[in-house]
């Protein structure tokens, strides 16, 4: 699912929304065109790929619905990796970032009340966490 979101109040640029990311990533380009300093450096596996991985806070990530209500985090830390040369073939687009688990869990009876509108229906309560089943 593909996300609106704004980074440090620069305009929505395009996120993946994907539960099984640890953590929100930034793609390097973005990351940079935003003036965005990283720290550290790691090696990193996900999705099939392995890439170097930095680090970084942004002050404010913005998630924002059509009607421009939304939900917004505060000094986030994220991964900030070369996303697109592996991820534009997929999907035919940039991608400025994943909205991962670390974000989502703290939002997470918000996004059941919109999984609802949506059409999908709880089917089970486990821990603090719901799992979803698609009609």
């Amino acid at each position: 699912m593909w996300l609106r979101v704004a980074v440090n109040g620069a305009p929505p640029a395009d996120f993946l929304f994907d539960t099984g990311a640890s953590m929100t990533v930034l793609d390097s380009a973005y990351a940079s065109r935003l003036g965005i300093a990283t720290v550290g450096h790691q090696q990193g596996m996900g999705a099939g790929a392995t890439g170097h991985a930095s680090f970084a806070t942004v002050d404010t990530l913005r998630v924002a619905a059509p009607d421009g209500d939304g939900v917004e985090l505060t000094d986030l830390k994220v991964a900030v990796i070369a996303l697109d040369h592996f991820l534009v073939p997929h999907f035919w687009r940039e991608v400025a970032g994943v909205v991962g688990f670390d974000f989502i869990q703290r939002f997470v009876d918000e996004i059941v009340t919109l999984i609802r509108e949506a059409g999908f229906t709880p089917v089970q309560r486990t821990t603090e966490y719901e799992i979803l089943k698609v009609y």
